[in-house]
């Protein structure tokens, strides 16, 4: 399985030219895993997951990061680490260490401590798989505060649209109880109206 691997520090993003056999195996698995989780959310909405996921989401590639929080002396506990916001791809599937400060807004739109749970994972839904099931599934808000920690390490995996692949809701999902509530979007597009609606 192919993926791309970044690591991701507070000062920015930078290409990794690190390999590491580890990450290369837990990529691979994290991918899957990610796959199969797409399936099981296109098998609750009553799609069959394996034709609807090989036609709507075949395209798509995982990217695996590395996200290390460092160089936080600047910082005040409290303090936004992460600013909030929800994932553009299709679901994220995230490996945290022991470290708090991950935060999640509920429906009612309070902000809800995720305490880190030992071999587990954190799967959220992104604004891509929102559009495709025509609002069903809602994409998560999230962000991190800075808890004193002196590092914090993160792994998401990232399921994404190619950047010119239309996402839309397919027919099956769409009638006279529940119309259309998204126009298609490249995953550019959606990308960049994120952006705009932050700014």
């Amino acid at each position: 399985f192919v993926f791309s691997l970044m690591v991701c520090v507070t000062s920015g993003f930078v290409f990794s030219l690190f390999y590491s056999e580890v990450i290369d195996a837990y990529g691979v698995l994290i991918s899957d895993l990610a796959i199969t989780i797409t399936k099981f959310l296109i098998a609750a909405l009553g799609l069959d997951p394996r034709a609807f996921y090989q036609s709507n989401f075949g395209k798509c590639t995982p990217d695996l990061f590395i996200s290390s929080f460092n160089f936080l002396e600047h910082k005040c506990v409290g303090d936004e680490a992460l600013v909030s916001h929800a994932d553009t791809g299709v679901v994220t599937i995230v490996y945290n260490d022991d470290k708090e400060g991950l935060e999640v807004r509920s429906k009612q739109g309070e902000w809800v401590n995720v305490k880190p749970t030992p071999d587990s994972f954190i799967v959220n839904v992104g604004d891509s798989m929102k559009v495709w099931s025509n609002g069903r599934y809602r994409s998560a808000h999230h962000g991190v505060l800075f808890k004193g920690w002196k590092n914090r390490l993160s792994l998401p995996l990232f399921l994404n649209f190619p950047y010119e692949e239309p996402i839309y809701a397919p027919e099956e999902l769409v009638d006279k109880d529940n119309p259309r509530h998204y126009k298609p979007y490249t995953f550019s597009e959606l990308v960049i109206e994120v952006k705009n609606n932050k700014s």
